[in-house]
């Protein structure tokens, strides 16, 4: 028996025609969808109806639905250091994100650094909102991030900088 599947998106909010938000044809048993194809905060309802011969007739088997909610990120949230500016390997740095609201509480926050075209971790996730370590200098402002991840792994990101001017000299 040759069964044939058929997806649709019944909130009418996502055109599953359209191939470039997909990741598998529409006729296919599962629908795999492109990370980008659905909007954060936003509620979809996906069904299928499953068809086949039945007596040399195509005739519709069943139909099922799921409804599914993209959770927003956290959002409105800032990051910073203070002091904004210090000496290498001399100054703390606390490193602060701070506002954050969604949906999704208890945060972790991590904090990254921009170095060499990428980002460094400084720290892993932490329940506490603020990181303090010392930084290496370059006598230039520094790129820093702070990452916010609420309890379902949804992130947000706040970029922020401080300057760090090379120590002259070492004391041990």
């Amino acid at each position: 028996r040759r069964l044939r599947y058929q997806w649709s998106c019944k909130s009418g909010n996502l055109d599953v025609e359209d191939s470039s938000l997909l990741l598998s044809d529409i006729s296919n048993p599962s629908l795999a969808l492109k990370s980008n194809a659905l909007l954060p905060g936003t509620a979809y309802t996906f069904a299928v109806a499953v068809y086949g011969e039945s007596g040399g007739s195509n005739s519709l088997f069943g139909e099922a639905q799921i409804n599914v909610l993209v959770r927003a990120p956290p959002s409105l949230g800032s990051c910073q250091s203070k002091p904004e500016s210090g000496t290498a390997f001399h100054t703390w740095f606390r490193l602060q994100c701070k506002d954050w609201s969604g949906a999704g509480e208890p945060f972790r926050y991590q904090f990254q650094a921009y170095s060499l075209g990428t980002f460094t971790n400084l720290c892993e996730y932490q329940f506490m909102n603020e990181y303090v370590t010392q930084l290496p200098g370059s006598n230039e402002r520094v790129l820093l991030r702070g990452v916010v991840a609420d309890q379902f792994g949804v992130t947000a990101y706040d970029d922020f900088t401080t300057t760090v001017i090379p120590a002259r000299n070492f004391d041990a």
